[in-house]
C-alpha cells in the first residue's frame, strides 16, 4: 500500500501528465475523460456515484431553504418532493412555477399539485410529475418510493 507521501507524489505526477478537469472532455484519443485521466467508459464506483449524488442534491436543499421561508415548515415528504423537483428543473426553471410556489407558500397542496400536473414539465416527464405531485398532495410517498 502506498504511503501518504507516495500518494501525494503519484497525484502530482498524474496531474502533470493527465491534467485535472472537473468536466468531461475528450482526451488525445477521443475518449470521454473526467478528473485526472478517468475514462468515462470505465464507469464509476458506487462510492463516486454516491459522492456525485450528494454534491447534486445538497445544493438543492440549501437553495430551497434560502429561497423560501416556508420550505422548512413543510413535512419531510413534501420537502423531499420539492428537492426532487428542484433537482430535475434547476433553479431558473423551478422559479417559473410561480402559481405552484404561491400555493405551496399558503400550504394549498391541492392547488400546488394541480399546477404541477397542468405544466409542460408534467407532459415531458409524466410519471415523475405524477409521483412528485402525489407527494405534495398527500404528504406521503407513492409505492415506488417506499423503502
Amino acid at each position: 500500500m502506498l504511503t501518504s507521501q507516495a500518494q501525494l507524489q503519484l497525484r502530482k505526477m498524474m496531474v502533470f501528465e493527465e491534467d485535472k478537469k472537473n468536466f468531461i472532455y475528450e482526451d488525445h484519443l477521443g475518449n470521454q475523460t473526467v478528473g485526472i485521466g478517468h475514462l468515462c467508459a470505465n464507469g464509476f464506483s458506487d462510492a463516486v456515484v454516491e459522492l456525485i449524488f450528494q454534491e447534486d442534491w445538497q445544493p438543492c436543499e440549501v437553495w430551497l431553504l434560502r429561497t423560501f421561508a416556508w420550505f422548512d415548515q413543510l413535512d419531510l415528504v413534501r420537502q423531499l418532493a420539492l428537492i426532487n423537483f428542484r433537482f430535475q428543473l434547476g433553479p431558473d426553471r423551478f422559479l417559473k412555477f410561480k402559481a405552484t410556489i404561491d400555493c405551496l407558500s399558503k400550504k394549498d397542496f391541492i392547488g400546488a399539485s394541480r399546477q404541477m400536473l397542468a405544466s409542460k414539465w408534467a407532459k415531458q416527464t409524466p410519471n415523475r410529475a405524477t409521483r412528485v405531485a402525489y407527494m405534495i398532495l398527500h404528504g406521503e410517498f407513492p409505492k415506488e418510493y417506499k423503502l
